[in-house]
């Protein structure tokens, strides 16, 4: 088989099936089976199923089988819900996971369904970013002492330096939001976090100069030139926000592994060392089992499915 001038292997072929839609309608068919308890979960991508499935198994428990499907993006999603509807024979069988986004700031409308999980930060990256995964880090995987005073220096260093972190990204994401409402198609998995914000040794940030170019060019946008009177009347409007509401889950994990790494540099050099690897790549996969249900899927699982 030739795809755009070269040979594509049969693997390549398998790879591309998986995450169509149709693969997944077919995935979902052979899984799928009457009078059961079993449950089916449509995600955006493959981190999602890492996420969900710990929060799942503590609510579900041993009552069903829990099966988790990858369709590979949040229109994808949102498309294949009334063609899984069609074929449960109970609605609560079937639930749907999507980020939120920016859709709040960017007028797209909502699916509203008592079957499908919105969250309420940007993404599921913001849930694992907090000062109590740190303490579970601290805790579990270096195996320190809450009570040992280098985790409460930590602790205020986080707060101050994450502070830091949110107040940079305020400005890069108000510009962001300026760009898609004027129907630019922005390309944020190409950006590049350190043509954005640079860090010292606190891991205190401040903006690269040149940030506002390095979004254009990423996506492209190569007539467009930073406004600031836009940009600013942005960054008025989210001043009082939540920074999870706006900030991409994925900036705000990159930051979180930033700081997590320095921790774990200067605790090595004290002859402490964490367990388990634990990086921007991993952290989801990693972190997710150890850390507390967030309330609104609690509230979303005990309302969708049956005691």
């Amino acid at each position: 088989m030739y795809y755009g001038g070269r040979e594509v292997s049969f693997l390549d072929n398998l790879r591309t099936l998986r995450s169509a839609p149709q693969s997944v309608w077919m995935e979902f068919i052979g899984a799928y089976r009457d009078s059961s308890f079993d449950i089916y979960l449509f995600f955006e991508g493959k981190d999602d199923f890492a996420f969900y499935q710990p929060f799942l198994r503590q609510h579900w428990g041993q009552k069903g089988a829990i099966v988790g499907f990858n369709c590979d993006g949040k229109a994808e999603v949102i498309a294949i819900i009334p063609k899984i509807k069609q074929k449960l024979d109970y609605e609560w069988r079937g639930l749907f996971f999507l980020d939120k986004d920016l859709d709040d700031y960017c007028c797209v409308s909502r699916t509203t369904d008592r079957f499908v999980y919105e969250t309420e930060h940007y993404a599921i990256e913001n849930f694992i970013v907090s000062p109590s995964t740190l303490s579970v880090i601290w805790s579990d995987l270096l195996q320190l002492p809450l009570n040992d005073p280098r985790h409460e220096e930590m602790q205020v260093a986080y707060d101050a330096a994450y502070a830091t972190f949110c107040e940079g990204m305020k400005q890069i994401m108000a510009w962001i939001i300026h760009l898609r409402r004027s129907g630019r198609k922005v390309n944020l998995s190409g950006v590049n976090m350190s043509k954005l914000i640079q860090l010292d040794q606190d891991c205190k940030c401040s903006l690269v100069p040149g940030w506002a170019e390095h979004i254009l060019a990423t996506s492209s946008l190569h007539s467009i030139s930073f406004d600031p009177t836009a940009h600013s009347a942005v960054v008025s409007e989210l001043a009082g926000d939540d920074p999870k509401r706006y900030i991409r889950g994925k900036f705000d994990l990159w930051y979180f592994a930033k700081f997590l790494k320095s921790v774990l540099d200067a605790l090595r050099d004290a002859s402490a060392s964490c367990s388990i690897q634990i990086g921007q790549t991993n952290a989801v996969e990693v972190l997710s089992a150890r850390i507390k249900m967030p309330d609104s899927l609690k509230t979303f699982l005990t309302n969708a499915l049956p005691t």
